[in-house]
């Protein structure tokens, strides 16, 4: 749902929360990972995760950005390694998931 919902309304929110969710779950993105898998072929899931794919698909994309901004971190370090982190989390996500 936060997928769908930072396609269709581009708040740096909805980044983030997808960010704090991997990064916070009980268990880890593995967890996540195993949640998902039954529901892996259901078109809403799919649908999902390419938006995920597409807000996420680089360091410099967007979804990592909002990530940044919506934690408000001014550094330049801090935000690169927040970017980094953002990026390579949801990747790894997508990955595991195919």
């Amino acid at each position: 749902m936060k997928a769908m919902a930072l396609a269709d309304r581009l708040k740096e929110k909805d980044a983030y929360d997808i960010y704090y969710t991997l990064t916070n779950y009980p268990g880890g993105i593995e967890k996540v990972v195993e949640k998902f898998r039954p529901h892996i072929r259901h078109g809403l899931v799919r649908e999902g995760l390419a938006k995920l794919a597409e807000h996420f698909g680089s360091v410099d994309a967007v979804g990592p950005a909002h990530v940044a901004n919506f934690a408000e971190i001014s550094d330049e370090e801090e935000r690169d390694r927040v970017r980094r982190d953002a990026f390579e989390k949801i990747h790894y996500l997508l990955t595991q998931l195919g």
